[in-house]
């Protein structure tokens, strides 16, 4: 996708890495629900992010699980392949997406990488 510099997906046309700086929830019942990551953008190698950068997504509520969700996490590091909304911020590809926390070391790879090409 990176040489590409295309997601192949045309729902969502934006890739970036980032680490999250901050979430907030957005209200709702307490424990999860809607929610906001901001995340600090180190690259865009499909696509085009500001360098702080809002994800819309949903926080598992305690005791539920739904396999490969993605809930972002403070300091986490990931790869976002999402479409722009009305207010600037992000609609990311989910569960069912390509959308993933990354180690350190595979995001410190895919950033040196996209910044190359």
């Amino acid at each position: 996708m990176i040489d590409q510099e295309t997601t192949g997906k045309v729902a969502y046309p934006v890739m970036f890495l980032g680490i999250v700086a901050s979430w907030h929830d957005l209200g709702g019942r307490p424990g999860g629900g809607k929610a906001l990551a901001r995340l600090a953008v180190a690259a865009h190698p499909a696509g085009w992010a500001p360098v702080l950068s809002a994800v819309h997504f949903v926080r598992q509520y305690p005791g539920a699980a739904l396999p490969g969700a993605v809930e972002f996490k403070t300091d986490g590091r990931y790869v976002v392949l999402g479409r722009r909304m009305d207010k600037g911020t992000f609609r990311f590809d989910g569960a069912c997406g390509q959308s993933r926390r990354l180690n350190r070391d595979r995001f410190r790879e895919l950033v040196r990488y996209a910044r190359q090409h």
